[in-house]
């Protein structure tokens, strides 16, 4: 798996050229997402957010052929606001552990949906959702008006027992 970036304005276009110019059969150019919730008017809705605005993940097995294919695309139209996380000659492929939290937070349509779990003091066991089975520290809570804890939480994580 590799990660492109792009300015993230330029996202949408750039994930689209590259699968039109050049993904071939079982390659695979995605930006994950993750599902909020937020209040829009009366409302509430949920909207899909890049996770990680400007950056595209590409899934391939053949990788100098990708490589080869990608850098005969850049500088033509829309791929000259392309960055590589590259070395001097080849691209980098993510690292293992990097891949696997991409994978692991995403469902098939590459969303992140939310987890859910419970507070016992200031522990925080996910019982649903891509983070489940990990258990974790309170950070930071954030508050709403009067001061009542609202839905989201920041919170350091590490796979249960």
């Amino acid at each position: 798996m590799y990660c492109l970036y792009t300015e993230s304005t330029y996202t949408s276009r750039v994930r689209d050229d590259i699968e039109k110019f050049v993904m071939t059969d079982g390659e695979e150019a995605f930006v994950p997402v993750t599902a909020r919730r937020m209040k829009i008017q009366k409302w509430v809705q949920e909207v899909m957010a890049p996770m990680f605005p400007g950056y595209i993940f590409i899934s391939t097995d053949d990788d100098t052929g990708f490589f080869e294919r990608l850098k005969s695309s850049l500088g033509k139209t829309i791929f000259r606001y392309v960055k590589l996380i590259r070395d001097n000659e080849y691209i980098i492929p993510l690292s293992n552990a990097d891949e696997k939290i991409v994978t692991d937070l995403t469902d098939k349509e590459h969303v992140i949906r939310t987890s859910v779990g419970y507070l016992v003091g200031d522990r925080l066991t996910v019982t649903d959702g891509p983070l489940q089975g990990r258990e974790g520290s309170v950070i930071y809570i954030l508050t709403g008006t009067g001061g009542r804890p609202r839905w989201k939480s920041i919170f350091s994580a590490k796979s249960g027992t």
